[in-house]
């Protein structure tokens, strides 16, 4: 059977998502495209404890100096009536999130940095000067210190991002994290109904080397969809999904058939034996990945749905509310450590997310406590009204 224990890769994020979450500095978030930035920078935010405040997200890409200063501030008329509400009102007291800061303008550099310096701004066509009180998250594909050295970001401004640093694995670098996720990607793009899998097809996808990091695994799930039967992927799905199209020379095909036959054969080293396998000659140029989704779309709905190893907003649950220049959230707060040995409760058709662990996590502490919810609450770094808070919330009584 394939080994479907998440890595200790995966473990070690999880850790410093909650270590992040009880500081209040500012966070850097660098990753390749694909491993899930945003999702981690919206636990952070969820499991921060700032209950009155939001989320506000602010996607850089593409982003004019005009266009920031208006998403970032707001803007007014000239007669002072208010046109936009800019992220940084929408997150008082809560977390703004600048996503792929690196792509931002030298001049709207410049503007974040006084932001940061005085923690006041102005609305773009105000001359009144406000104050803010929001913690900020930014995230960047690029790794800031070699863009200094390129002369591409500004060095004072890195300072000021990365107090904290969280580095998003790849999922070259968690292979085994594949039949989870999997599996799971599987049980989202099915709308939910059962889909099995055989073990070679599994140990193919993990032989595999992803560019597209979750944004392609999520990509091979759809095409696996699309070209089963009977709710079943198979090797031959897979090989299908890696290729991108049904066109391969048809006299290849029969090595489809030896090449399964390897890994059957193979036992406990099917790994290498498919890993080593040559897959079938294709007639025409591969078709690449599929695009990846709109900042706001298919991307998002994708991460909240991966149950256990990459829905790390499921810590507390909930759904993001539209609300800022792209969204925001409310944020309940979630525990000081991670979750003990009691066995979880699975949610149907996955395996445990991490909000039952959290859940298990409190009922441990209360029966190692004898219910004294004071020294609960002491032992999880909450105050006792955060606590019950939590507590409601995860239907403890």
């Amino acid at each position: 059977m394939v080994d479907q224990k998440s890595s200790s890769m995966f473990q070690t994020l999880i850790q410093r998502i909650m270590e992040a979450a009880r500081s209040s500095d500012n966070l850097c978030i660098i990753g390749e495209v694909g491993t899930g930035k945003r999702q981690a920078a919206v636990s952070v935010h969820r499991a921060s404890g700032a209950d009155e405040g939001r989320l506000s997200i602010v996607n850089c890409m593409a982003l004019d100096h005009d266009n920031f200063l208006s998403d970032l501030f707001g803007r007014v008329t000239p007669d002072g009536d208010l046109v936009r509400k800019g992220a940084v009102a929408l997150a008082e007291g809560g977390t703004l999130y600048l996503h792929e800061v690196q792509e931002l303008t030298r001049d709207s550099q410049a503007a974040l940095v006084r932001f940061l310096e005085t923690k006041t701004y102005r609305p773009v066509g105000s001359g009144m000067t406000l104050s803010s009180n929001v913690r900020l998250i930014v995230s960047s594909s690029a790794t800031l210190e070699a863009l200094v050295e390129a002369g591409k970001f500004r060095q004072d401004l890195q300072h000021f991002l990365t107090p904290l640093i969280i580095h998003m694995p790849r999922l070259n670098d968690r292979l085994e994290d594949i039949p989870t996720l999997f599996k799971t990607l599987l049980f989202q793009v099915g709308n939910g109904r059962p889909i099995s899998i055989d073990d070679d097809a599994l140990v193919r996808l993990k032989s595999h080397s992803y560019t597209g990091n979750l944004l392609e695994l999520r990509n091979l799930a759809l095409r696996c969809v699309s070209s089963m039967k009977d709710d079943h992927v198979t090797l031959k799905d897979v090989e299908a999904a890696i290729r991108g199209t049904a066109y391969f020379d048809l006299a290849d095909q029969a090595s489809e058939g030896v090449y399964a036959e390897l890994a059957r054969q193979s036992g406990d080293t099917q790994y290498q034996a498919i890993a080593a396998a040559t897959s079938p000659t294709m007639l025409a140029a591969p078709e690449p990945e599929q695009a990846a989704p709109g900042p706001s779309g298919a991307d998002d709905k994708m991460f909240d749905d991966l149950n256990q190893h990459m829905s790390m907003d499921k810590i507390v649950g909930g759904q993001a509310e539209a609300s800022g220049p792209e969204a925001a959230t409310s944020a309940p707060k979630a525990p000081a450590s991670a979750a003990p040995a009691r066995e979880p409760k699975r949610t149907e058709g996955g395996p445990p997310n991490l909000k039952d662990m959290e859940r298990k996590y409190f009922l441990d502490l209360i029966e190692q406590f004898d219910g004294d919810k004071t020294k609960v609450a002491k032992a999880s770094g909450l105050n006792l009204r955060t606590l019950y808070r939590r507590l409601k919330s995860l239907d403890i009584d």
